[in-house]
């Protein structure tokens, strides 16, 4: 397995920027060898891209199942395109996936697309995930719910000229909504909180929301247990959603 600190220049951003990647071993000289799976794994506030290598074991998770890490830094911006700042949606969607699949022989496919957060991450993993189905097949939030922390974080910083809070919110529970239906592709949808968390009303709300929605195309697993807003306990539920994906140990794959 290998940690790669990579720098490049975001043409979205209009600056550099960093990510951490975790990438599995292999001979990637073999024309067989097959596109590795991806995860893209959101900070929460206050945070950036060294937070999950540097509190989890996520890369010991990731090493079991040959699985792609990318850790990249969404600041304060809630993955959202700012209003006063740089256009995060944009950036984390469309660019970032583009950028590594050009460094590194990453899949490309729906199914081979992961995106998990915590807090802030985690909401921002259910936007983002829920308005690409066709981009990302699983979608993990830990610590969250579908509705932002409005108030904690600045909605007239965070939120871009496209009439503030209600584009947002309506959005995601719209896409659930239609996703659920069968008019988008389908995904499976892993949500958790811990019961001493502050925000444990918020996944709540989620989990009601998804369960009271017409349809199967959402495959939901929600799970609450023993745990503050800290790292123990996104060390554990990383690793439960790891599992949720239900990927080969390594010792299965080329």
């Amino acid at each position: 397995m290998a940690f790669i600190e990579l720098n490049f220049f975001s043409e979205v951003l209009k600056k550099e920027e960093t990510v951490n990647v975790i990438f599995p071993h292999g001979d990637y000289t073999d024309p067989n060898f097959p596109p590795r799976k991806t995860l893209y794994l959101l900070h929460g506030a206050f945070g950036n891209y060294n937070d999950w290598i540097r509190r989890t074991s996520i890369e010991r998770y990731a090493q079991e199942k040959g699985l792609c890490v990318v850790m990249p830094s969404g600041y304060l911006s809630g993955y959202m395109d700012m209003r006063h700042g740089g256009s995060f949606y944009k950036y984390i969607v469309d660019e970032l996936p583009q950028k590594m699949r050009s460094f590194f022989p990453l899949s490309d496919k729906r199914e081979d697309n992961y995106i998990a957060g915590l807090s802030m991450g985690g909401t921002g993993s259910l936007i983002l995930g829920l308005s690409r189905p066709e981009q990302y097949s699983v979608i993990a939030s830990l610590s969250a719910g579908m509705e932002y922390l409005y108030g904690f974080l600045d909605d007239d910083i965070i939120l871009d000229e496209r009439s503030g809070e209600q584009e947002y919110r309506i959005n995601v529970f719209e896409n659930a909504r239609k996703i659920a239906a069968g008019e988008k592709p389908p995904v499976r949808l892993f949500v958790s909180c811990g019961t001493e968390d502050g925000l444990l009303p918020k996944a709540r709300a989620t989990r009601d929301y998804i369960e009271s929605l017409k349809g199967d195309g959402i495959v939901f697993s929600y799970h609450e247990s023993e745990g503050h807003h800290n790292w123990v306990f996104w060390d554990r539920e990383i690793k439960h959603f790891i599992d949720f994906l239900e990927l080969p140990n390594i010792s299965d794959v080329h």
